[in-house]
């Protein structure tokens, strides 16, 4: 596979799947751009056979989320719905466009339709890059209004500093993992 950014998504919720068996993460396919466009047919037949239901289209670009940066909603992610499924190839193509490396990745997932809760969460503080989790979560049952940019009144923002003991208890195994990392 292509040398890749430990950080990005695809690598994060893979080492997840491997070393946290108790977090259910939904089924999901990844491939790189430079595979997208050499092998755009087989990939678009997997997805067709892996998945029947909603799907959500992610990016997981090297420079998306790194050790020193985020670039927390530069890229695109779509969710197509699956009586829109003729549109799988245009739709991924809309979140390839932005990518500057043959190696950045798209990651295709079941959609999680109206979650009791969906957030971010960055191991750093954004503004001063001081140690602090800072998880950003929304319990609107919607899972795009986070990352959307949009003016979001039930958005809510938890900081812990990461040496407290003090963590709220449905935090905790998503601060346990962010520790791992």
């Amino acid at each position: 596979m292509n040398k890749m950014n430990k950080f990005s998504k695809v690598n994060s919720l893979n080492f997840i799947k491997k070393n946290c068996k108790n977090i259910k993460i939904p089924n999901y396919i990844y491939f790189s751009k430079g595979e997208f466009n050499q092998n755009r047919s087989l990939i678009l037949k997997r997805i067709y056979q892996e998945f029947k239901e909603d799907l959500i289209i992610r990016s997981s670009a090297l420079n998306e989320d790194t050790k020193k940066l985020s670039n927390a909603g530069k890229y695109d992610s779509l969710v197509l719905k699956k009586k829109e499924n003729k549109n799988l190839e245009h739709s991924i193509l809309k979140v390839i466009r932005k990518f500057k490396s043959k190696n950045d990745q798209i990651l295709i997932q079941k959609f999680i339709n109206k979650p009791s809760i969906s957030g971010v969460v960055f191991t750093k503080d954004i503004n001063t890059n001081s140690d602090y989790y800072q998880i950003e979560f929304d319990v609107s049952k919607r899972t795009d209004l986070v990352t959307s940019g949009k003016f979001n009144p039930s958005l809510k923002t938890l900081i812990i500093y990461k040496n407290s003991s003090v963590i709220p208890k449905k935090f905790r195994k998503l601060i346990t993992i962010c520790k791992i990392f």
